[in-house]
């Protein structure tokens, strides 16, 4: 068996002596995927035969047309084929349209490809991503790493309609000596971000500009802004930011002046970026409770609030474990509607899936697994519990883990397997895919 070596599609570390067509896992970050077949050497170029051959014009005339008849013939064989193909994919979607499977939507550009040599991967490590208002748009900022250039660590801002990037953060150092002390928040019209070196800088979020350095005698370790911020809108909210250091000391900085004071946490800083993707929490904020009652006992495992829409979601238990959500008031916990989230036949649906959920824009959209791989993606009208639209996720040649997903300003932010997925909230088509990854399709 032959031994390649490839990049971990997660991670991006150098990996040696795969066998082909094996199941292996990254020695560095566990991530388990399939080490494809290398592709057969293409054979040299045959050398030209340098034969003449003197016909008279008549028997040239002959050979002429008997040319325009061989390439016809050898052209008709493909023209009926195309053919034949369409109807046949034509065919196939029908029928997976008819048997609820719906349609696997089109791979738009992957930005780490349409920027040149770039490798871009979508690091969360710091926590997730942000979505803001940039230049009246929806746009997306996040922690992105450069898998070619020694794992650089850069803060992104990317449009969220088409893909491009709006403006960069550099000097960040690689992911090897900085991933646990590069964090950024937003507060209102400024994004402050802090380095390896024990700094943190404050930029405009309209240009990505830097405006203000407050050097801490300490490496940070946390960040957090006030919730009440409104991240591109212009909000008007407290111009601080909460420092946590390395060394467990406390600071307020004033994201106007730059300056730092030592102080304790605030109330306002109920659980930071950090703490929210590794599910910690330090019991600042009660966590909202769930409804009352319903027709199949549900472990609701998520709680969101909306105004007065309050949606939860989670599984079936006792029994198999199948994604459920309801609609209910938050004051008297009273359920208005409940309904299983899968959109498909619930014994092809994979137990225990449909972690990721969130509710923007009074729309509850979640994910689930059908078989054992794919993923699907749903909505629900929150007030009235209606489902609104289905959609197929593109398979990732990969371990495929829907994460995370949040929304804002018309468009749906989705944490896949170092990639982020920008969808229509209306519609819940991908508009673009945000960072290097392999869909399936593009193996095929």
């Amino acid at each position: 068996m032959a031994l390649r070596e490839l990049d971990c599609p997660n991670c991006g570390a150098h990996l040696d002596g795969l066998p082909e067509g094996s199941r292996i896992a990254c020695a560095y970050c566990g991530t388990q995927f399939l080490v494809p077949m290398a592709a057969p050497p293409t054979p040299p170029p045959a050398a030209p035969l340098n034969i003449q051959i003197h016909t008279p014009a008549a028997a040239t005339k002959v050979r002429k047309r008997a040319g325009w008849v061989i390439a016809f013939s050898a052209l008709l064989p493909l023209v009926l084929m195309l053919g034949i193909g369409g109807f046949v994919y034509h065919q196939i979607q029908t029928v997976t349209e008819k048997a609820g499977i719906g349609n696997l939507p089109s791979i738009p550009s992957v930005i780490g490809r349409a920027t040149g040599s770039e490798r871009i991967g979508w690091d969360e490590v710091g926590g997730h991503p942000i979505p803001v208002q940039i230049d009246g748009a929806a746009a997306i900022i996040g922690r992105t790493r450069d898998y070619n250039r020694d794992g650089l660590l850069y803060v992104d801002a990317y449009a969220a309609e088409d893909g491009r990037r709006l403006w960069r953060i550099e000097g960040l150092s690689n992911y090897g000596e900085a991933y646990q002390n590069v964090h950024f928040v937003v507060n209102g019209e400024r994004v402050a971000v802090s380095d390896p070196a024990g700094a943190v800088h404050v930029h405009d979020l309209q240009l990505g500009t830097r405006l203000k350095t407050a050097t801490l005698r300490e490496r940070v370790k946390d960040l957090c802004a006030p919730p009440a911020a409104t991240p591109g809108q212009g909000a008007q909210a407290p111009a601080e930011v909460w420092v946590r250091m390395a060394d467990e000391i406390d600071l307020i900085l004033d994201m106007g002046s730059g300056e730092t004071r030592e102080a304790k946490r605030p109330d306002w800083c109920e659980t930071t970026r950090n703490e929210d993707k590794r599910g910690r929490s330090p019991g600042r904020s009660k966590k909202p409770a769930g409804p009352k009652g319903g027709e199949t006992k549900t472990d609701w495992s998520s709680v969101m609030v909306e105004g007065e829409l309050a949606v939860a979601t989670g599984h079936k238990k006792p029994g198999t474990a199948i994604p459920r959500a309801a609609g209910f008031e938050p004051k008297s916990r009273k359920i208005i509607w409940e309904a299983d989230i899968p959109a498909v036949d619930l014994g092809s649906v994979r137990p225990n899936s449909g972690q990721a959920s969130t509710l923007v824009d009074g729309r509850v959209v979640a994910s689930y697994g059908v078989g054992t791989e794919d993923w699907r993606i749903t909505a629900f009208d929150a007030a009235t519990g209606e489902r609104v639209w289905d959609q197929g996720m593109p398979g990732i040649f990969a371990v495929d883990r829907v994460e995370w997903m949040s929304g804002a300003n018309g468009f749906l932010y989705i944490e896949r397997t170092g990639a982020l997925e920008v969808r229509r909230l209306s519609d819940g088509a991908m508009t673009i895919s945000l960072g290097d990854v392999t869909y399936d399709e593009e193996m095929r």
